[in-house]
């Protein structure tokens, strides 16, 4: 009689583990929360030549490079890179590696009162990026000129958007050049006053100014 009333208790308790037993199976069942990475390591540096890298480097620099000395530009725009510009990209790839959030909540998680920064950030890109719209919008136009093949208009300075107090016809400048025995040079013209195609010819006829 006794053995079975030992018994029962036993049976009770592992009928109840076995009821509560999948209670953790299912947690465990979860993705856990892992960082998402690159797949490859091409796929991180075409991201990050992405986010560095944009029209200013392209179409600013020269022409900011030019204006002030060529390549004696070159050593305080590289000092600066190195003293302000590496230190500034390394702290944006280890927060927002070590986060993986938006600028805002980057911040905040810093400090409560800094997440102004990263609503300044966001706000910024938003107001850069509508100008760079507008380059944007120059390029798909010399684009479509050069596919239906009407580039030719670029280095005449007889359309109607020219100036013709400052545009410059380099294939006229050879042409004089060839039937002078007297030719320009640095010393009869001020080249400061000129503005090649991309400052006085095509793009009036885009912006549609008039004089």
């Amino acid at each position: 009689m006794s053995s079975p009333s030992a018994t029962t208790p036993t049976k009770s308790r592992s009928s109840a583990m076995s009821v509560s037993s999948p209670a953790p199976s299912s947690t465990s069942q979860e993705p856990p929360d892992e960082e998402r990475q690159f797949d490859k390591g091409i796929e991180f540096l075409l991201s990050a030549l992405g986010m560095s890298v944009g029209l200013g480097n392209i179409w600013r620099f020269p022409t900011r490079a030019y204006e002030n000395g060529g390549s004696v530009f070159l050593i305080p725009y590289i000092i600066c890179a190195i003293l302000f510009g590496l230190p500034g990209v390394y702290l944006e790839f280890a927060l927002g590696q070590y986060q993986g959030k938006s600028p805002p909540f980057v911040y905040s998680r810093i400090m409560p009162i800094l997440e102004g920064f990263g609503w300044v950030a966001a706000i910024l890109i938003t107001t850069v990026s509508i100008y760079l719209m507008l380059v944007i919008a120059w390029i798909s136009v010399y684009m479509f000129n050069v596919i239906i093949g009407n580039s030719s208009s670029w280095g005449k300075c007889d359309n109607a958007w020219n100036d013709v107090a400052t545009c410059f016809n380099i294939p006229a400048q050879e042409t004089c050049k060839h039937g002078h025995q007297r030719n320009l040079n640095s010393t009869d013209m001020e080249p400061k006053k000129f503005v090649y195609m991309n400052g006085s010819c095509h793009d009036r006829k885009i912006i549609r100014l008039t004089e």
